[in-house]
């Protein structure tokens, strides 16, 4: 896709233009943002690139293409939002959510199952693995269903911010799912 249209469609009013543009440059600045922040939660890092693309459309009057690109011009506002991170952060990120966003639901008979599936433990093994982040917005929306507006009303983020969390949250579990040879077998169909 290329970028300049998108500016120009976002210059002249089109809100379409803005998720194109984000799902375009999203995983380019996460990692400029991996380099930059790695001691960073990836859930901070994702947050700082998603305010720093908001803000960039926020301001896309400001952006002069003469003076650099615009992948180039986005990037400092990652590092602005890096360093809003580090500031409310001081003394580095905290090494779990809070209780109440991160308690899973486990059901009370944690005994072995009648019927035993394995695909079901091979999903559930997998998803208990995944980064706290990634369980707390997986468990929001299969879990206790709740509609996207809500979860980012929780997380404190935008609704697109919200479904793009989760769609990473997805493409990860599928990412790991495919090179784990346990789990493999359980993606074409072949064992249910």
């Amino acid at each position: 896709m290329d970028i300049a249209k998108l500016i120009e469609q976002l210059k002249t009013g089109d809100d379409t233009a803005g998720p194109v543009l984000v799902s375009v440059l999203g995983p380019r600045l996460l990692g400029y943002a991996d380099l930059i922040a790695s001691d960073l939660p990836l859930v901070d890092r994702e947050q700082a690139v998603e305010h720093a693309i908001e803000t960039a459309i926020r301001r896309i009057d400001r952006y002069d293409p003469s003076k650099g690109t615009f992948p180039g011009w986005v990037r400092a506002f990652v590092r602005h939002a890096v360093a809003d991170v580090r500031r409310r952060q001081p003394g580095g990120a905290p090494l779990r959510l809070d209780e109440e966003k991160t308690n899973l639901a486990v059901p009370e008979d944690d005994g072995e199952e009648e019927h035993f599936r394995p695909t079901s433990a091979a999903l559930t093994a997998l998803v208990f693995t995944a980064p706290e982040a990634d369980q707390l917005i997986l468990r929001l929306r299969y879990e206790e269903s709740l509609p996207h507006a809500q979860i980012a009303e929780r997380l404190g983020v935008s609704e697109p911010a919200c479904r793009k969390r989760l769609e990473r949250a997805l493409d990860r579990l599928r990412r790991r799912a495919t090179q784990d040879p346990d789990l493999n077998r359980y993606l074409d169909g072949g064992n249910q």
